[in-house]
């Protein structure tokens, strides 16, 4: 790890001196550049013995010693010549007294410091000469402790490159486990109608976690539980987060958790979230030995729970005792010959196959460090991993014979030789990011972007000239998972996101040190000096973090809050000073989100060093003027910052910045001062709100237009000029462009312009300034040439142009030009366009969102836009919707082979349609109609596999000329005004009908057609009797779910006359308005052909009484549970 940190010491080095190089030789600091030249000689003779200091360390204190103290200098020399380097960034921005603009300079060009406005040189030439000693003494001890020189890098080849990740679970990767699944599932799919605990034992590394995986996802236990969820609980058994995690797993969304937290309410919202359902619970790495915090998890489960499984993964035994209702699964070590075959799954399988035959000779030494893994999963994952891509037979020798499976023995921990050899054979720019990963809590869900991040933040990503800093970081973070250092979560609410094993954090924070601490907030005053980097936990959820007891000077690199210790929006409190950053003035990242900090203190522009501030879901309002000082940041986030006003009018000298992330607002606006075209080396701004008068006008973006934006979001277009174009078209790495338009959009804002409207303190509740409201509201006349001007680069994949209120789009929207534009989307341009673009002549266009366009009426042959004969429209289009499109009546123009991919339709809230045009042998599959009034016909579309009728419709939709062969699946819906649905003779291919909502339905006619009918779906269909007199296929399976809105004593009543009908299933769970606990709910069914009844029942209704005649019944299931008293 120090070798990295040299490593970047020597370049920053060599690059300083550059500036001076070229300066006067009688500049009294020409002096600097010896004293560079110097350090960079020394540091690479420090450099060569690395490698062996670091293994040497192990067991000789000295040189454990000698590396310690080599780390602290070399941290201080970072210092120093940060420091410097930002002096020469304040040069290049502020240019002294009479400089010209930054925005005038090349990217890139440095400008060499002279006495008058380089005004700390003289302190920092001291400091550079003071550090150039220190380091001459360790490069003397070096040589007394007869380290063995080396190049102080290790050589990994680079001719393959490593295939892209998966975050699947592939269960061909787990070997010798197939008794233990069996167990498990059996013990899963057990009929005993009992809540159930099952725990998993073994040591860390057998694979506890991966026997539960593989059975969470195994289909027979996937059909058997309607929910399943996966806690990762590891040393931290916090009661309130687990409960929140299981409530938000079982309901669609997660305010239920969030509102609450106090127990009682947490144990109510849980019992009726879970309330009728069959539930898998995983809790994963449990360490919790108190039956007390226990008990609060299993007594609300235990209450509404029947036949329900928990699977607890742990180490310990006791754990297991204390939590289990049967006899745990113990997972012991694999066999000698299983371990060589995980070891040789990751070791040499290249592109799905294992490559053993190009290299027979690495079979006898793999299979004697396959021995050494002693029959851990884990580590020989984590060994093949390390081989992965190499060959070379002496490689794998050196691995098997490596004297750091000695030094590493442990009888207490037998994964650690094979985890800590992994990691010293890992190269040097590695070892610092992954030392830096124990700074989270163990089960952290870590996101590669936010890593990466920081990393770049504390200076560990080496660039290579070729690839920008963040995607070599990124190539960083890929290694790490390739060598397993880092696993795909299997969280199915997590996609994207890593875990680390609790074995590898352990190894993480043994290399650390005290270097990496996660403190609680009442132990803050007590931080050590030595200390680089800190994640604050609060001790609960309701404490303050006082960041003021941090009053002694200190080295911190980073403080940050880690997420999982903040569940609640806005829950930790944090207490600072006005000066509280002038102590900690080495910081070079800050994350302080979701905590309810409103503003920042004047001393952040202390800091000098700083590269990384998010403030993610605060409320911060806005900040402090000093934070346009800090001209090394780089990345300012405030996602979800829904609160902030405005940034501060000097954003523009930072200039180092690359990451600028604004809330997204849809009703209002984060004011942008100008300037920022000067941010050259912006990469990301995913949003940017167009200013009025003293505000960032949109030209600015014309500066920013050979940048690497991604995806660009303009908001408040209403307020655009005319003549202000931003060139969007030079901006040629766009894949998504959106553009936005508000007509109720307001600034407040505190700089350059009236604030007398504000009516109290600053806040989004203030008025409209009355000398803007003009400006607010567009010029019309405008708008189009507005529009005209942000014509995008042709490389744009994306197009989406909301609230637009000119009378036409652009021509350029329909230029073949945009070979690469898949999706293009056009919202609530309700105004006063009533007219198309030439979409049709697209040719790479597959999805197209037409919505809110209230004055269009007749959409025509120039939707398709035909160039020639010879063209076809929409070549490509797969997805096609139309809303809210009031006034639209006519949609003709069509021509044969035009729409020759189309798949999807969907038209909704047309009420004016009458026709559907002829789709000429289109291959459509699904037609969804919402509210489509007028719609009388439905054309003839062969291929038509799934059809939604939503609403109100002309009863002619359902003819004799219906033509639709194919169709599978059918749901009509919401249609009181139905009476008897006629089924047509042609639909012998439909699978599923849905009949929901449709209160006044008395007879589905035509069942008989329905040959391959195999559920007949009756949903919330009212009081009448439902008559079904037809024969069904015997295949069927008839499902009834009653109405919400029943009286007690008149429930919608179905007969079924005709058979032979075999399985019947009535679900009435959810409706506690049909009976009283003292009186039983009315069901009159009449099945007399019906073989098979299923009924599920809420747990709270008592079992009915049937008015019912079942002469053919032979088997009667319930499924519901005794109310308890």
């Amino acid at each position: 790890m120090a070798a990295a940190i040299l490593s970047s010491i020597i370049s920053i080095a060599s690059k300083l001196a550059a500036p001076i190089r070229g300066s006067s030789a009688l500049n009294p600091f020409s002096c600097v550049e010896e004293d560079l030249k110097h350090l960079r000689r020394t540091l690479l003779r420090i450099q060569a013995v690395l490698n062996d200091a670091e293994v040497r360390e192990i067991q000789d204190e000295s040189v454990k010693l000698w590396l310690h103290e080599l780390k602290s200098l070399a941290n201080d020399a970072d210092d120093v010549l940060d420091e410097y380097n930002y002096e020469l960034l304040r040069i290049q921005i502020e240019g002294g007294t009479n400089s010209a603009p930054s925005s005038k300079r090349k990217r890139g060009e440095v400008i060499i410091p002279s006495s008058t406005n380089f005004s700390f040189t003289e302190g920092m030439a001291d400091g550079i000469k003071e550090i150039r000693k220190r380091f001459d003494e360790i490069a003397k001890e070096r040589d007394a402790l007869h380290l063995r020189e080396e190049d102080g890098e290790r050589r990994f080849p680079t001719t393959w490159k490593p295939p892209p990740t998966s975050s699947i679970v592939d269960d061909s990767r787990v070997y010798g486990r197939k008794n233990e699944k069996r167990k498990l599932r059996e013990l899963l799919l057990c009929s005993e109608d009992r809540f159930s605990v099952i725990p998993i034992i073994g040591m860390g590394g057998v694979g506890k976690t991966t026997l539960a995986q593989l059975v969470y996802n195994d289909s027979m236990v996937c059909e058997e539980f309607s929910t399943k969820i996966w806690v990762s609980v590891s040393e931290d058994f916090d009661v309130i987060r687990i409960l929140k995690t299981i409530i938000k797993s079982t309901t669609s969304t997660s305010s239920s958790a969030d509102d609450h937290t106090e127990l009682d309410n947490l144990h109510c919202t849980l019992m009726k979230a879970v309330k009728g359902k069959r539930l898998l619970l995983v809790l994963d790495d449990v360490w919790n030995e108190r039956p007390s915090l226990w008990e609060k998890i299993r007594a609300p489960l235990d209450h509404e729970l029947t036949n329900s499984k928990i699977i607890v993964t742990t180490r310990n035994e006791s754990v297991a005792r204390i939590m289990q209702t049967v006899e745990p699964i113990r997972l012991g070590s694999l066999d000698e010959d299983y371990c060589w075959l995980v070891f040789k799954t990751y070791a040499l399988e290249r592109q799905g196959s294992i490559m053993i035959d190009a290299a027979p000779n690495l079979e006898a030494i793999g299979r004697k460090i396959a021995l050494k893994c002693k029959g851990l999963p884990l580590a020989a994952k984590t060994l093949g991993s390390l081989l992965r891509f190499e060959t070379d037979e002496e490689r794998w020798k050196d691995i098997s014979e490596s004297e750091l499976w000695h030094l590493f023995d442990d009888e207490r921990n037998e994964i650690g030789p094979a985890l800590s050899l992994s990691y010293h054979r890992m190269p040097a720019h590695l070892k610092q990011c992954f030392a830096y990963c124990s700074l989270f809590p163990k089960g952290y869900l870590f996101e590669k972007e936010y890593i990466v991040n920081l990393w770049i933040a504390q200076g560990y990503i080496r660039q290579d000239g070729r690839n920008s800093v963040e995607a070599v970081g990124g190539s960083y973070f890929d290694e790490l998972v390739q060598r397993s250092f880092f696993q795909h979560s299997q969280l199915e609410a997590e996609v994207g996101k890593f875990v680390m094993h609790d074995l590898v954090h352990d190894l993480a924070k043994s290399i650390s040190g005290s270097a990496c601490v996660m403190i609680e907030d009442h132990k803050l005053s007590n931080l050590p000096e030595d200390v680089l980097h800190a994640s604050l936990l609060a001790s609960d959820y309701h404490r303050d973090i006082r960041l003021d007891s941090l009053k002694d000077p200190l080295r911190l690199r980073t403080l940050l809050i880690p997420r999982s210790n903040s569940l609640q929006k806005f829950g930790l409190h944090l207490e600072m000073q006005n000066d509280q950053f002038q102590n900690l003035k080495c910081l070079r990242a800050i994350d302080l989100s979701y905590s309810a900090i409103e503003e920042l203190p004047d001393s952040v522009g202390e800091l000098k060093h700083l590269r990384y501030l998010r403030l993610q879901n605060t409320n911060i309002r806005v900040l402090p003027e000093s934070v346009c000082v800090l001209y090394n940041l780089q990345v300012l986030d405030f996602r979800h910052c829904y609160n902030l006003l405005e940034l501060p009018r000097g954003i523009g000298n930072l200039t180092s910045l690359r990451h600028l992330i604004l809330p997204i607002l849809d009703d209002s606006h984060v004011c942008i001062p100008p300037g920022i075209g000067k941010l050259i080396n912006l990469q990301t701004l995913p949003i940017f709100y167009v200013g009025h008068k003293c505000h960032c006008g949109i030209g600015e973006l014309k500066d920013l237009a050979n940048l690497r934006l991604r995806e660009l979001r303009i908001v408040g277009l209403e307020k655009a000029i005319e003549e202000m174009n931003p060139d969007l078209k030079k901006m040629k790495n766009i894949q998504k462009v959106t553009l936005c338009w508000h007509s109720h959009s307001y600034e407040p804002c505190s700089y350059g312009g009236d604030t007398s409207f504000h009516d109290g303190p600053v806040g989004r509740q203030s008025g409209y300034s009355v000398s803007n409201r003009q400006g607010l509201a567009a010029d019309k006349s405008t708008a189009a040439s507005v529009l005209e001007n942000l014509q995008p680069h042709t490389n744009i994949s994306e197009l989406v142009i909301r609230g637009y209120n000119g009378k036409r789009l652009p021509s350029w929207m329909g230029d073949r030009s945009f070979s690469k534009l898949v999706s293009v989307k056009l919202e609530f341009c309700n105004d006063k366009c009533a007219f198309l673009p030439p979409l049709g002549q697209l040719p790479s266009l597959r999805i197209l969102s037409i919505g809110g366009m209230e004055s269009l009426r007749r959409v025509g042959s120039e939707f398709c836009g035909r160039a020639s004969d010879i063209t076809k429209a929409f070549p490509a289009l797969e997805t096609l919707d139309f809303t809210e499109m009031w006034e639209w009546g006519e949609w003709c123009g069509i021509k044969d082979g035009e729409f020759p991919r189309l798949r999807e339709l969907t038209i909704s809230d047309c009420p004016k349609l009458c026709r559907l045009p002829g789709l000429p042998s289109p291959p459509v599959t699904q037609l969804e109609l919402y509210e489509c009034k007028a719609l009388t016909a439905i054309p003839a579309l062969p291929s038509l596999v799934s059809l939604k009728v939503w609403g109100e419709c002309n009863f002619n939709i359902w003819s004799s000329s219906l033509d639709l062969p194919r169709l599978q699946y059918l749901q009509v819906s919401n249609s009181p005004r139905l009476r008897i649905l006629h089924l047509h003779q042609s639909l012998n291919s439909l699978r599923v009908l849905r009949i929901e909502n449709c209160s006044n339905l008395t007879a589905a006619v035509g069942l008989q057609y329905l040959s391959s009918l195999e559920r007949l779906e009756i949903c919330k269909c009212g009081q009448s009797m439902v008559s079904l007199d037809e024969k069904l296929a015997s295949k069927t399976l008839v499902c009834f779910w009653p109405s919400d809105h029943l009286p007690r004593r008149s429930p919608t009543a179905v007969s079924f006359n005709k058979g032979p009908l075999r399985r019947v299933r009535v679900d009435v769970r959810d409706h506690d308005h049909l009976a009283s606990k003292t009186q039983s709910p009315f069901l009159p069914l009449l099945l007399f052909f019906c073989r098979s009844l299923d009924l599920t029942m809420d747990s709270m209704v008592p079992f009915p009484v049937f008015t019912a005649q079942f002469p053919s019944l032979r088997s009667l299931f319930s499924h519901f549970q005794i109310a308890r008293g």
